[in-house]
């Protein structure tokens, strides 16, 4: 089980590492433009200096398979710890599967079916994203949606991991761990939350305010 955080914000980036249980960074266009740039690499570089060594899995900006490979390769080269994302349509799967030939690690996004994700996993995707909410949004369960790529994957002995994505609550950072999730994303409001519990700050107070001793 691993935790990625789900931004291109730097201050939420460097609070969730400072949580110690953050191992990696999903970013996509939307959020990076929601930073106030398009300038792809120098938030990559922003967000390499405050995280260390931790993995970062950024999204081309393309439809067509050529232009996905050329963005990909690129990308690729700005750092040793990157994964692309691409998107599981007609175009990116064949930049997925040349892509592995190359031995770029890169992550399907934009699932919300659990079929799209065999053509990813035979195409030799390091990860595949399902959008749990954003289906649940559509009247499909997104949680069912991912129990059926978890278990087609185990019954394949397949590699590519299966990333918990469009997360919104603690409560489905639970559920997607219980359904075996290989990585979950969430923005780092999600894993404060995760944290803060009402009734175990309380319960501090309870034992501070009846402990006398100023020190120990």
């Amino acid at each position: 089980m691993r935790f990625f955080v789900d931004t291109a914000n730097i201050d939420d980036i460097k609070r969730a590492f400072d949580l110690g249980i953050i191992t990696g960074v999903t970013t996509n266009p939307v959020l990076i433009r929601r930073e106030g740039t398009q300038d792809i690499r120098t938030r990559i570089e922003k967000i390499r200096a405050c995280i260390g060594d931790g993995e970062i899995l950024t999204q081309v900006v393309a439809r067509d398979t050529d232009e996905i490979l050329r963005q990909a390769k690129l990308i690729s080269t700005w750092d040793p710890n990157i994964t692309i994302k691409v998107p599981l349509t007609l175009g990116g799967i064949p930049a997925i599967a040349e892509l592995s030939k190359m031995n770029i690690r890169t992550c399907a996004t934009v699932v919300f079916d659990a079929a799209q994700t065999l053509a990813a996993a035979a195409a030799g995707a390091t990860y595949v994203a399902a959008f749990l909410n954003r289906t649940n949004a559509l009247g499909i369960d997104g949680f069912k949606m991912m129990e059926d790529i978890i278990d087609a994957f185990k019954k394949q002995g397949t590699k590519t991991q299966v990333v918990a994505a469009s997360v919104e609550n603690a409560h489905d950072v639970l559920r997607s761990v219980k359904l075996g999730a290989d990585v979950v994303t969430a923005p780092y409001s999600v894993y404060e939350a995760l944290i803060r519990n009402t009734a175990s700050y309380a319960t501090v107070e309870e034992f501070l305010t009846g402990w006398s001793c100023k020190e120990i």
